[in-house]
């Protein structure tokens, strides 16, 4: 299913609904300039639900593979990534009040709408890791260690 450009993420947890699909790492605008290609798709899906306290909120989950750039050798990497987070939504002057107050639960202003894609990249970029690597001696370049070293034949890897 393509998802619609934006939604009442509110009125869309107290319906209960669901909407799930695969996006082209190609539409997903705000990914393209950490991705070394856009090939393939992520797979998403938000669930919308009203919580025990009254508190419409949708659960998003995201996986699929981004490649990326090593930091150590400045090669491709593949990441397999998985994420998920729970969004509540509360009344925006209501909104300071929920700061940290759950681990993996964001608050958002029950007035906005959203755009599910949006919260499909969001939660990618949350589930990166700050420095995408590859394993432990799996650079396909050896890189010297310290300036010099390379002569000697010591490598970070």
């Amino acid at each position: 299913m393509s998802a619609p450009v934006s939604i009442d993420g509110a009125e869309f947890a107290r319906q209960g609904e669901c909407l799930e699909g695969a996006a082209p790492l190609s539409a997903l605008a705000r990914l393209q300039d950490l991705l070394t290609d856009t090939d393939g798709t992520v797979a998403y899906r938000l669930a919308g639900t009203v919580r025990r306290d009254g508190k419409p909120s949708i659960d998003v989950s995201v996986a699929g593979v981004l490649r990326v750039l090593c930091q150590r050798c400045l090669q491709p990497v593949e990441l397999d990534i998985e994420g998920s987070r729970k969004l509540v939504f509360v009344p925006g002057s209501t909104l300071g009040d929920f700061d940290d107050e759950e681990e993996d639960t964001d608050y958002l202003p029950s007035e906005d709408r959203i755009s599910p894609l949006e919260l499909v990249v969001d939660e990618l970029l949350l589930a990166m890791p700050i420095s995408p690597r590859h394993p432990e001696d799996a650079c396909p370049v050896s890189l010297p260690l310290v300036v010099g070293a390379a002569s000697s034949g010591q490598s970070l890897n």
